[in-house]
């Protein structure tokens, strides 16, 4: 306590005399109050104030030091790091791996997003990959992929590269490393393996946020490594309290996506997760149940919680969200009518913001449990109506044939599994599509009849 009141008064000190700082002065201030996690709002307000006109005048490791410790001690207006973007942008090139990485972490920190910047950021940093240290990487592409600006061309430097430093890494600079090509959906196998195998090395000491960001990545990349979902499973059990809810619901999407089914993980991440479904995010309610579903664990109690959580919440469901919810329930053979009719007259309204593939499983689901909800059925049905009104006038346009015809084929699918495919509308979908085809030159796609189930296809 002590100690916190003498740095409290230095700040207020620093903050009357800001003014006489020199430009090394403010960086060296921020950073040494950051390296502390002191944050005193007007200091950081003050530091940013004096250093915003004067950004051009900062040396490399000066700027990257400010803006680091500006993004650690929170500060409230982020406008300095647009400002600071476009000082920085004049000579990336005098800027070293540490500095680059510093300045990449501090915008995906305020999540300030510059595309354009990030993107010469990268091309910069894909120059020195060779040099950069393990947490330097990590940090770099966390960032980069926080802030959806991950560079293609940056990673495969860093997948060449990265593979010698591995055993220098700690658990969360491999999980970061895992979670940023994941996030930008690059699929370097022999990285991924090799960082997977690193991992396990170091499975004990790994806190739930790592394991957490581990299975997501490694089941998000469709990477058969299934002793890394072992090694995961061995460790969260005896750590599941400290779980944040997204963590918990991460790791069922994990384990749920690749089919991995682990009892003892299984119960203790559902015992956790149970008293705290009032703290879930919609899409984390979703995603839990889905999991569930998908590994045929039937946890009547666990469900029935998450349908009284989820239906006064249910405007706050995206569509997709909406249908993972109503498949998980059908899957399950679980009928809470309250439920489904809640999502029913909620689907009903938003109907227009439903992709192809959602409808088709919202639909799908109420058909399983036999539950006749004639409005969203006639609004699902005038829908393809109106889509294929659009497509005999104006053709398949930007959207592709092949996708387009996909669209209607799911539509028309959904329909008839439930019952309201009238003849006159599949004749009306065939001629459209047959129309659509000649305009594009193209070949019509089928609307032969789909296999019960085939519309289940593709969960994410």
């Amino acid at each position: 306590a002590r100690e916190d009141a003498l740095l409290r008064a230095l700040a207020g000190e620093a903050i009357q005399k800001l003014g006489t700082f020199q430009l090394q002065g403010l960086s060296m201030l921020a950073w040494a109050f950051a390296r502390l996690d002191l944050v005193d709002a007007g200091l950081v307000s003050g530091v940013a104030c004096r250093a915003a006109g004067r950004l051009t005048e900062f040396r490399a490791q000066e700027l990257s030091n400010l803006l680091w410790a500006l993004a650690r001690l929170r500060v409230q207006d982020v406008s300095i790091f647009r400002f600071a973007a476009a000082a920085a942008r004049r000579d990336l090139g005098r800027f070293k791996p540490q500095e680059l990485s510093n300045i990449a972490w501090a915008f995906g920190k305020t999540e300030v997003g510059d595309a354009s910047f990030l993107h010469e950021l990268a091309a910069a940093a894909s120059g020195q990959v060779d040099r950069f240290k393990p947490q330097e990487l990590s940090n770099l592409c966390w960032a980069l992929a926080d802030l959806s600006s991950s560079d293609p061309e940056l990673l495969h430097a860093i997948a060449g590269r990265a593979p010698g430093l591995l055993g220098a890494c700690s658990v969360r600079d491999l999980s970061s490393l895992a979670w940023s090509f994941a996030r930008a959906g690059v699929r370097e196998v022999g990285l991924l393996s090799f960082l997977g195998r690193e991992a396990m090395l170091r499975i004990a000491d790994a806190n739930p946020h790592d394991l957490s960001d581990l299975a997501w990545s490694f089941a998000k990349l469709a990477l058969g490594e299934l002793q890394v979902f072992n090694a995961v499973a061995a460790a969260v059990p005896s750590k599941v309290g400290l779980f944040e809810p997204e963590e918990l619901s991460n790791i069922l999407w994990a384990f749920g996506k690749v089919s991995f089914h682990d009892d003892q993980l299984l119960r203790a991440v559902v015992r956790e997760a149970l008293p705290r479904l009032g703290t879930f995010k919609t899409v984390e309610l979703s995603n839990a149940a889905a999991a569930l579903a998908k590994l045929g664990v039937e946890d009547v109690d666990f469900l029935q919680s998450v349908a009284q959580e989820a239906k006064p919440r249910l405007a706050e469901f995206k569509p997709l969200d909406l249908a993972y919810l109503a498949w998980a329930f059908a899957s399950l053979g679980l009928c809470s009518k309250e439920l489904f009719r809640a999502i029913a007259q909620e689907a009903t309204s938003r109907l227009v913001e439903f992709n192809p593939q959602g409808l088709s499983d919202l639909l799908w689901s109420f058909a399983t449990l036999d539950l006749a909800e004639g409005s969203l059925f006639a609004a699902a049905a005038d829908r393809l109506w109106r889509e294929l009104k659009v497509l005999q006038a104006d053709g398949p346009g930007a959207l592709g044939l092949t996708e387009l015809g996909t669209s209607v084929r799911r539509l028309v699918w959904a329909l008839s599994f439930v019952g309201h495919l009238s003849d006159d509308l599949l004749a009306a979908a065939r001629r459209a599509l047959q129309h659509a085809a000649a305009i594009a030159d193209a070949g019509v796609p089928s609307l032969a009849p789909l296999a019960l189930g085939d519309g289940m296809a593709g969960r994410r």
